[in-house]
Order: C-alpha cells, then structure tokens, then sequence
C-alpha cells in the first residue's frame, strides 16, 4: 500500500507560500529536501506529537492564471453547470491529477484576497479534489496585509 503523505500548497508565484508553510511547521528549520526553485520546493516534515508521529512532505508550486479561453469555459461551466459533468481542465492537467492522486492526500490552495483572479486557479484543483477525494482541502488567503490575525507576507 502506497502512503499518501504528500501535502500539496499551491497559489499564484507572488504569494508567499513558503512563509504559510513555515508558520504551519511553527518553529521547524525550513529545509528544502529534494528540489527547490523559486517557484516550487519540497519540504520535509516530521510531525511529532504526544499522540503519533508522521513523516510528511509539502509540495509547494505555483499556479498559473487561467487561459482567457479557460476562463471563459469555466465561467460558462458556473453560470450552468448542467451542461458538463465536470469541472471542464485540459488534457495534460487531467493527466497530472491523476499521476499525483497516488501521493496527495492534502492540498491548501492559498490566495490573494485582495486579487479575486487569483481565486479563479482553484477550478482546476476543484476538479482534482472531486476525482480524487484528498482527505484534506484547505483554502488559505495570504496577502501583505495583516488579515485575520496573522501576518501575510509576499515574496
């Protein structure tokens, strides 16, 4: 049996990612464990508790905004989604899902609350999330603003 024990963090490349993952791991050093770029790292983390212990990882990367076309057939899709079973994605983003359904079981889709665009790259994770049913979806607005008690930062 395959673990599941990926957590996958993803948002546009101007939103601090990694600060919402470092504040998450409270403490834990920030070490990136296999690839690390500016727009995407993997990052170890050992969750120990009085309770369990677990051995995880957070996948962070960036989205990319919506094609105009994609945009269009995904707002055409919420104004009458009777018209599609599904959430409408591209081939070679259905294929990606499904390579990554073995190992995801998080994902934390983080947004600027201040830039409703940046919202509209969940549809496609929307998607991934009905195929799939990770156990954890989370949203999480970050800006460079105080908001909601916590300091945002960006990049």
């Amino acid at each position: 049996m395959d673990v599941k024990n990926k957590i996958l963090v993803l948002g546009r490349s101007e939103i601090n990612k990694a600060g919402l993952v470092s504040s998450v791991m409270a403490g834990t050093a920030l070490e990136p464990c296999v690839a690390s770029s500016e727009a995407s790292a993997q990052i170890a983390w050992n969750i120990d508790t009085r309770y369990y212990t677990a051995q995880t990882e957070f996948w962070v990367d960036s989205t990319e905004p919506l094609s105009t076309a994609h945009t269009e057939l995904v707002q055409n899709w919420l104004t009458s989604p009777s018209t599609r079973p599904s959430i409408p994605i591209d081939t070679s983003t259905h294929e990606l899902h499904d390579s990554l359904s073995t190992l995801v079981d998080a994902i934390v889709f983080v947004f600027d609350p201040h830039d409703s665009t940046s919202f509209t790259d969940i549809l496609p994770w929307a998607q991934f999330a009905i195929d799939h049913e990770p156990s954890i979806l989370l949203c999480v607005a970050v800006s460079d603003t105080k908001v909601g008690g916590m300091d945002g930062q960006k990049d």
